[in-house]
């Protein structure tokens, strides 16, 4: 396959999704028989509880225990489109229960309602508060560089990408990645590549489907923003590799016309006017963990490297990659 610019010689494949629910529980109280118009009580009847609030970009699932739950009744909220019923092995539906599931897509106050299918009849509603997400980075390069980066991400402003990262974090896929790039007073890029990485070991991940570019949604490359990086050959090309932005490169980065930030062939610059889709921010917190990362000893990789940038030797590796919020 064709090597990718300023993704840095990333390639497109499939990853199995892997999920983590946070359970709602639902359970009629009252009522009789058991079909739609009857079986599903009077509205306040049903009780929601959960030990945990649900997480942006994770999957909920509400379980309804009332018979023909499955067909008697209809989730929503949260901002899903719609409450699928359940096909997880670990939530099977029953004749007196149905699990309903979806992937949250809203921050700030969420309400879930359960109403009855027949009618509309609100049965029971559920109100969440759903945190602005964020992920912690845990890095090493096993000889004494370690920290922890904690990413604030936009979900409200640019949901396909963050939904995009937090499905490769929730999947383990970023643990054992490396950074295969730095340029000082630039950025650092990784996401794409396992470890070990040298001049002649490169081990690219397998990553999902390339998502859209989301950009001009009031997020600009300013210093300790992080963007998804893409090829320059299409703009919808952006998968598992990220970077984080060093300095101000809004000028550099952002779309805008005559922008020629995109190199097809190295060295030689060309019109790249879409520019790059910034998603979150490293928190002030930890901005001096990504400056250990930039000084630590960093080696010429003609796989990756042109003028003025390395890799970090040894290995720079994300040992964890957490959504804590």
């Amino acid at each position: 396959m064709k090597p990718q610019f300023f993704g840095r010689y990333f390639f497109l494949a499939s990853l199995a999704s892997v999920s983590i629910a946070v359970l709602i529980a639902l359970s009629a109280c009252g009522g009789g028989g058991g079909d739609a118009g009857s079986g599903a009580g009077d509205a306040g009847s049903v009780s929601f509880t959960t030990s945990s609030p649900p997480k942006f970009g994770q999957k909920a699932t509400v379980m309804v225990k009332l018979a023909n739950a499955a067909t008697a009744v209809v989730v929503s909220g949260a901002g899903c489109p719609k409450w699928n019923v359940s096909t997880d092995p670990a939530f099977v539906s029953a004749a007196d229960k149905a699990y309903f599931e979806c992937r949250v897509a809203a921050v700030g106050s969420v309400q879930i309602t359960v109403t009855r299918a027949s009618d509309g009849t609100v049965l029971a509603s559920s109100a969440n508060t759903v945190a602005p997400p964020e992920v912690t980075l845990s890095f090493s390069n096993g000889a004494g560089v370690t920290g922890n980066v904690v990413l604030a991400l936009e979900a409200d402003k640019a949901p396909i990408t963050v939904t995009n990262f937090l499905g490769y974090v929730n999947a383990g896929f970023y643990n054992g990645t490396v950074i295969h790039r730095v340029v000082p007073k630039f950025v650092i890029q990784g996401g794409g590549y396992s470890g070990p990485l040298s001049a002649t070991t490169q081990t690219l991940k397998p990553t999902l489907e390339p998502i859209v570019l989301e950009v001009n949604k009031g997020l600009s490359n300013t210093q300790w923003t992080i963007s998804m990086a893409r090829t320059c050959e299409s703009t919808t090309s952006a998968t598992s590799q990220f970077f984080i932005n060093l300095v101000d490169n809004s000028a550099a980065l952002d779309p805008r016309a005559g922008l020629r930030v995109c190199s097809a062939s190295p060295g030689v610059p060309t019109n790249d006017p879409a520019g790059y889709a910034v998603f979150g921010k490293v928190t002030s917190a930890t901005t001096s963990v990504v400056t250990s990362i930039v000084a630590s000893p960093c080696s010429n990789l003609p796989f990756f490297s042109q003028p003025g940038e390395c890799a970090p030797s040894p290995n720079m590796t994300i040992t964890a990659a957490v959504q804590t919020q």
